[in-house]
C-alpha cells in the first residue's frame, strides 16, 4: 500500500531534536526532551539510532522526492515545531505540495486538552478540510 497523503498533527521526526536544550524549554508541555528520549529509545530499539533505517526517521531521510502531499500542523511552543518546520521545507525542495499550520502558543497535544477551544476547534477543521480535499470531497 502507497500512502496518497500525509496528514501530520504535531508530528515526532527526528530522533535528535531531544539533544542540547532550547529557548523554549520552559514552555514545553505534555511532551518534553525526557518524553521525547523515551520514545525515540523505544521505537528504536534494536537499530543504531544514528543510522536508522530509511524512513524509520523521516527529517533523517535524504531523499523525500516523490512522497505524497502533506498537511503538517504544530504549535510554536512543541518540541517538535522546529523539524517539522523543518521538514517541510525539506518536501516543498523535494517537490512535495506541503501545507505547513503554525498554531501561535501552542505545546503539544494543546488539541486534546481543550477540544472546546476555538483554537483547538480551528486546528481540527483545518486538519479535516486538507483531508477533504484530498480526498476530493
Amino acid at each position: 500500500v502507497r500512502p496518497s497523503f500525509q496528514t501530520l498533527t504535531y508530528p515526532m521526526l527526528d530522533n535528535t531534536s531531544s539533544n542540547g536544550t532550547g529557548p523554549n524549554d520552559d514552555k514545553f508541555r505534555i511532551w518534553d526532551r525526557p518524553a521525547n528520549i523515551l520514545a525515540w529509545d523505544s521505537y528504536l530499539k534494536g537499530s543504531d539510532a544514528a543510522n536508522p533505517p530509511p524512513f524509520a526517521v523521516p527529517a533523517r531521510t535524504k531523499d523525500l522526492s516523490g512522497l505524497p502531499p502533506a498537511w503538517i500542523g504544530v504549535g510554536n511552543l512543541d518540541l517538535f515545531y522546529n523539524e517539522d518546520k523543518e521538514y517541510a521545507e525539506r518536501l516543498r525542495q523535494a517537490g512535495v505540495a506541503v501545507e505547513f499550520v503554525e498554531v501561535d502558543g501552542a505545546y503539544h497535544g494543546f488539541d486534546d486538552c481543550d477540544k472546546e477551544a476555538e483554537v483547538s476547534k480551528k486546528f481540527a477543521k483545518d486538519r479535516l478540510a486538507a483531508l477533504a480535499k484530498h480526498l476530493g470531497r
